[in-house]
């Protein structure tokens, strides 16, 4: 009876395990297509960092290391877009389609005016020059965040002794500081209803950290989203459904809402960043060291 017992107990065990293991190969059948694979679509270059759809049907992506902001568009074209770029890292657009660039060199956030003059955004919080900006978001309502962890920064030019996640309004010219708590904030984003702020930590922690978000742009109630197993995180979007898709280690980590990791897609090498683009968002760009990646999914970018 006992051995009877113990068989039906070790069955159990296994069935559940069989049963997860299923419905995370389901989910990630429902997010790449069956026999997908990255594909490289340019490579030579230095260090790839924030690609950017842009709506008239083409990706900007920085080549950090190559001083230079890139042009690719869906027939394989690649042509130089800025250059020098001032050491572009991270970029976005906002709501009237123009660029916002996170400018490593000058430490500072710009915009593109649509007759291409390059226009200073912030550059200063409270007096003191900015480490360095990294990535940049935009919301819905206008308000540009953005990390700030000076990776590049000679320790004897920092003014700030934190690193940093703001919030800039560019109505009214403010630069609010919304978190100072993690050691090396990197990539962020927010949930498709923009309730839920994520911030990756790509310091001491690995972690992903999420927070809600008020109406007065503060943040509340933070905690541990999940912890990366290989790699720190770096760039991350969400897809329509919520789930979170994270650059790091060897591919691309994407988690469930509620932090369940469901799968990676792997990339020959350490992914940077990542966006959601074409004509359906249903597009994947990767940046990663010297080469840019692209493969189609079965979801769209949020």
């Amino acid at each position: 009876m006992k051995k009877y017992y113990l068989f039906l107990l070790f069955c159990l065990a296994f069935g559940f395990w069989a049963g997860h293991v299923t419905m995370i190969r389901h989910t990630m059948d429902q997010i790449v297509p069956q026999g997908e694979i990255v594909r490289m679509k340019a490579t030579g270059m230095n260090s790839t960092e924030g690609p950017v759809w842009i709506k008239e049907g083409y990706l900007l992506f920085s080549d950090l290391a190559g001083n230079e902001l890139k042009k690719y568009t869906l027939d394989g074209t690649i042509t130089a877009y800025r250059n020098p770029s001032s050491m572009a890292n991270g970029n976005t657009v906002d709501r009237l389609g123009r660029l916002i660039t996170c400018e490593t060199e000058n430490r500072r956030l710009v915009i593109e005016e649509k007759n291409g003059m390059i226009r200073p955004l912030v550059d200063r919080w409270e007096g003191k020059k900015l480490n360095g900006p990294n990535d940049v978001i935009l919301r819905s309502n206008g308000t540009i965040w953005f990390t700030d962890p000076g990776y590049k920064l000679d320790p004897d030019k920092r003014e700030i002794s934190k690193n940093q996640v703001y919030c800039y309004d560019p109505l009214t010219q403010s630069l609010k500081m919304i978190l100072n708590t993690l050691d090396k904030p990197n990539g962020l984003c927010f949930s498709p209803d923009e309730n839920l702020f994520y911030v990756g930590e790509a310091g001491k922690s690995h972690q992903i950290w999420v927070f809600e978000v008020r109406s007065d742009h503060t943040l509340a109630n933070g905690k541990v989203f999940a912890t990366l197993e290989q790699g720190a995180p770096d760039g991350m979007r969400t897809d329509d459904q919520g789930r979170l898709y994270v650059a790091a280690g060897n591919g691309i980590q994407i988690f469930e809402p509620k932090g369940t990791w469901i799968g990676t897609i792997p990339v020959d090498e350490p992914p940077s960043n990542l966006c959601f683009g074409g004509l359906d968002r249903k597009m994947l760009f990767i940046s990663a060291r010297t080469s840019l990646y692209m493969i189609p999914l079965l979801v769209r970018g949020s």
